[in-house]
């Protein structure tokens, strides 16, 4: 009113991050909405669904609940579909009754499936004089595989840390024992699951810096994210400029939020470590994939499940069968559900992108991926330590630039027209004599229906762009 003064607006401060990248201008009105209900309902909305997909074997998380439901149905009893909400807290409480090493305890509980929830056991490797892996294991229902920390020792001493694990005590004990002080803490990606553990892990160092890629996001929660420095291509901090160079992967936004991963190249070590641009999936299963899983994913066709004796003892498993095991969970894994057997073949002890990646990523970008990958084969690398499966991988500039082979255009004809015939037959019988290692994998239609029907759906809602 005129003549009385205007009462001050009252608002919540917001603490911003010491460091923090802009937020994307470019969401569309229905993923922020689709943000907000998952944020005022995250079970209800974001849990069941998501379990309910899942949980029925689509994606194979669930497959031993759709293979028990149907064997009832086969004998005549009443189908019964257990609430996908009721399953997820059943995990959770299975999963707490069980014993375990108190140096191990860590409790993840995110409303969804993802493992383990309360304990997580940690191997180190040395694979040079200043390189170690740590790996824990990572899972989602019922498949399980490693997820892993690289750690560097700088020249001077200090302690450089590539996408942190969870810092349970054994962790954390394994790591001082190296030798050094954890001075830099890196998140080389905006992949949520590399993103969950990198603020605990920065409380038990205190000291380190966090760096973090650009373009930092989460989703359906855009979780607050704090860094110390925000990484740029090309540009490496000055701290381990002389040793660790970097390059950026930023391509288009395609959906809700960015897909960067910034990969970098050890030069004394001459590795080159990257987070989920490719994997290699070796022949048998990891050392931190717990035994009892394996034997469920062994017998997961078998109408009588796993034999009782194996049930009690897992590590009376024979190594055959844990190779069947590890075989099925590896193809949940890179196929988001059940695939055939002989495909196994095709993605086994060589370098490639998982199709998950090369569904949901790669391929609505190819343009900006293939400057990436020829960017990257300029070093001089002769290993590649990825984030999951089998590391480190004997692997140069000609392996990595193989990996990406289905993602470049044929050959042209000669003259440069169109090509006809005899030329393509000819290109295909050049492909024929190549090794499988440098070949694009084609995988059968019936293995890639998940994946497919997941793409259209997110094409078709507008959450993804088109190839």
């Amino acid at each position: 009113r005129r003549g009385r003064p205007s009462r001050p607006r009252r608002f919540a401060p917001r603490a911003l991050p010491r460091s923090h990248s802009p937020p994307n201008r470019g969401l569309a009105a229905g993923a922020k909405a689709m943000r907000w209900c998952f944020l005022g309902c995250a079970l209800a909305a974001a849990v069941v669904p998501v379990a309910c997909f899942l949980s029925t074997g689509a994606a194979g998380g669930g497959q031993r609940l759709l293979l028990q439901q149907q064997q009832q149905q086969r004998r005549g009893g009443a189908l019964h579909m257990q609430n996908p909400l009721q399953t997820l807290l059943q995990v959770y409480g299975q999963a707490g009754r069980k014993e375990g090493r108190a140096d191990r305890r860590y409790l993840l509980l995110t409303g969804l499936p993802l493992k383990p929830y309360f304990e997580r056991r940690t191997i180190r490797t040395q694979i040079s004089d200043d390189v170690y892996l740590f790996e824990q294991p990572q899972g989602f229902f019922n498949v399980t595989i490693q997820t892993r920390m690289v750690v560097v020792r700088l020249q001077s001493g200090d302690l450089w840390v590539h996408a942190p694990i969870a810092p349970t005590e054994e962790c954390v004990r394994l790591l001082k024992e190296v030798g050094g002080e954890v001075k830099h803490i890196v998140l080389p990606t905006t992949a949520l699951e590399h993103k969950l553990f990198v603020r605990p892990f920065s409380r038990a160092f205190p000291g380190a810096k966090v760096h973090a890629v650009p373009g930092q996001w989460s989703w359906p929660i855009n979780i607050p994210f704090a860094s110390d420095t925000v990484l740029r291509d090309g540009e490496p901090e000055a701290e381990w400029a002389a040793e660790i160079d970097q390059k950026l992967f930023s391509p288009p936004v395609i959906g809700v939020g960015p897909a960067n991963e910034m990969v970098f190249f050890h030069k004394p070590s001459k590795s080159l470590i990257v987070t989920d641009c490719v994997v290699y999936v070796p022949q048998d299963p990891p050392a931190i994939v717990p035994e009892e899983e394996l034997v469920e994913s062994a017998y997961v066709d078998d109408e009588a499940g796993a034999p009782a004796e194996l049930r009690a003892d897992p590590s009376l498993l024979s190594t055959a069968e844990k190779r069947r095991g590890w075989e099925k969970m590896a193809l949940q894994i890179l196929f988001l559900g059940p695939a055939m057997e002989s495909t196994f073949r095709l993605i086994s002890s060589r370098l490639l992108v998982s199709p998950v990646i090369s569904t949901f990523v790669y391929s609505r970008v190819p343009e900006s991926l293939l400057e990436f990958v020829d960017r990257v084969c300029e070093w001089d690398f002769r290993q590649v330590i990825p984030a999951h499966f089998q590391a480190p991988v004997r692997a140069g500039p000609r392996e990595f630039s193989a990996a990406f082979q289905e993602f470049r255009s044929p050959p042209a004809a000669p003259g440069g027209g169109q090509p006809d015939q005899p030329w393509t037959a000819f290109v295909q019988a050049l492909q024929g004599l190549t090794p499988q290692a440098t070949r694009p994998p084609e995988y059968p239609k019936e293995d890639m229906k998940t994946l497919s029907f997941i793409d259209e759906f997110l094409t078709s809602s507008g959450i993804a762009k088109g190839s």
